[in-house]
C-alpha cells in the first residue's frame, strides 16, 4: 500500500470520527496501578470530575500507582505516631512548662526512631512535585454578607430581618496532593496482575522505529506511555502487558510522533509547553494519534480503529473549529511521519 493511499484512508477515518460522539478512550494495555481511577491513599475515596484528568496527566511523570495523599496524610502514613502527636503548647497556657516538656519528649522519641531530621528529609522528596486538586466550595450570600454552607438557618434569619434574599455562592478552591511513589509508600490497592502475551516483534514496525535517525531513548520503566520532552525520552509499558502486539506498536508510534515536535527536530510549539486540556494540548494529541495511524498503516499492523477515533473525539471536543484543526493536524502528522521515515 503506498503512503498516499494510507494518508487518504486515515483522513477518511478521522473526518468520520469527528462527526461521531460518545466514544470513550480506553488505555490499550493491561495491568499497572495507573489503570485504576485516582484515589486518596488514606481514605480510599476516588477523585472525580476534572481531578481525574489532572491526576491522569500527572501520571505521565512515570508514577506506577494512581494513589495520592496530602502532606499531612503522608506524614501520618510514614510516621504513624504523628496521629497522636501533642499540639505545640501556647505560652499563654497555664501548664505551659509541663506541656512543652511532653511535646519535646514526644518528638525526641520520634527522632531516635526515624532520625533527627525525619520530617525535613521526607519533605525534600515531595517538594515541588505536588498535584492540584480542585473543588467547588458552596456558601450563602445575603447582600454583601456571606455564610458558610452549614449556616443556612442563620443566613435565612439574617435575610428575613433585612428584607433580603438568600443566594448560593460557589468559589473554586484547591489543595495539594502527592503521589505515593515519591515516598515509596505501599499502595492501598493491590497491584493488578495481567496475563502476558507472547510478544513477537513485527519486522516492518521495528524497521520504522530503527529508521528514525534521531529517535529518543525508549524506556520500559513504568506502566505508563508518555514522551518526556525535557529529558527527550519515551517510556512505554512492558511489551508483554499489551493486549496485542499491534497495539503496542501503535501506542509507541503515538509517543514517537510527539517526540518529533521536540525543539531539536520539527519544533512544534505545542510539545512540552501546553497545559493539560488546553487547545494547544488537544492539537498536539490529534497530531500524535493521526501520525500513529499513518505509521500503523505503513507497517501493515491493524490496531483497533475505534480506539483511534475515540481518542481523537475526546480531544477534538475541546477545539472550536473542527475542520480547520483537523486539516492542521493532518498536515503536521504527515510532516512527523516523513521525519521518522527519513523523507
Amino acid at each position: 500500500m503506498s503512503r498516499v493511499d494510507v494518508y487518504q484512508q486515515v483522513n477518511d477515518i478521522v473526518i468520520k470520527g469527528l462527526q461521531e460522539k460518545g466514544l470513550e478512550w480506553f488505555k490499550p494495555w493491561n495491568g499497572g496501578g495507573e489503570m485504576n481511577a485516582p484515589i486518596n491513599r488514606v481514605t480510599g475515596k476516588r477523585y472525580k470530575g476534572i481531578n481525574t484528568f489532572i491526576l491522569g496527566a500527572e501520571m505521565g511523570r512515570g508514577y506506577e500507582f494512581n494513589e495520592w495523599f496530602t502532606w499531612k496524610q503522608a506524614k501520618q502514613v510514614l510516621f504513624p505516631e504523628l496521629k497522636n502527636a501533642p499540639k505545640k503548647p501556647l505560652k499563654s497556657s497555664k501548664d505551659y512548662e509541663n506541656e512543652l516538656r511532653e511535646y519535646n519528649k514526644f518528638y525526641a522519641g520520634l527522632s531516635l526512631k526515624y532520625g533527627d531530621n525525619f520530617i525535613t528529609e521526607a519533605w525534600e522528596k515531595v517538594e515541588g512535585r505536588d498535584a492540584m486538586i480542585v473543588f467547588w466550595k458552596m456558601s450563602y450570600r445575603v447582600g454583601k454578607k456571606f455564610f458558610k454552607s452549614e449556616e443556612l438557618a442563620d443566613a435565612q434569619a439574617f435575610a428575613d430581618a433585612n428584607g433580603l434574599k438568600v443566594e448560593k455562592s460557589f468559589s473554586v478552591q484547591h489543595y495539594k496532593v502527592y503521589n505515593i511513589g515519591l515516598l515509596d509508600v505501599e499502595p492501598r490497592r493491590p497491584k493488578v496482575e495481567f496475563e502476558e502475551i507472547d510478544f513477537q516483534p513485527i519486522e516492518e514496525a521495528e524497521r520504522l522505529v530503527k529508521g528514525y535517525k534521531t529517535c529518543p531513548e525508549i524506556q520500559h520503566k513504568s506502566q505508563s506511555a508518555f514522551y518526556n520532552p525535557s529529558l527527550d525520552f519515551v517510556n512505554m509499558p512492558k511489551k508483554e502487558s499489551f493486549k496485542d502486539v499491534d497495539t503496542y506498536y501503535h501506542t509507541l508510534f503515538h509517543e514517537l510522533v510527539h517526540s518529533t515536535g521536540h525543539k531539536s527536530r520539527l519544533n512544534r510549539s505545542e510539545v512540552g509547553t501546553s497545559a493539560f486540556g488546553s487547545k494547544d494540548y488537544s492539537k498536539e494529541e490529534l497530531v500524535a494519534e493521526i501520525g500513529a495511524m499513518y505509521l500503523s498503516g505503513l507497517s501493515q499492523i491493524s490496531p483497533s480503529v475505534d480506539q483511534s477515533k475515540a481518542y481523537i473525539n475526546g480531544w477534538v471536543k475541546k477545539l472550536t473549529e473542527h475542520k480547520k484543526e483537523a486539516l492542521f493536524a493532518m498536515t503536521q502528522a504527515s510532516k512527523a511521519v516523513d521525519y521518522i521515515v527519513g523523507e
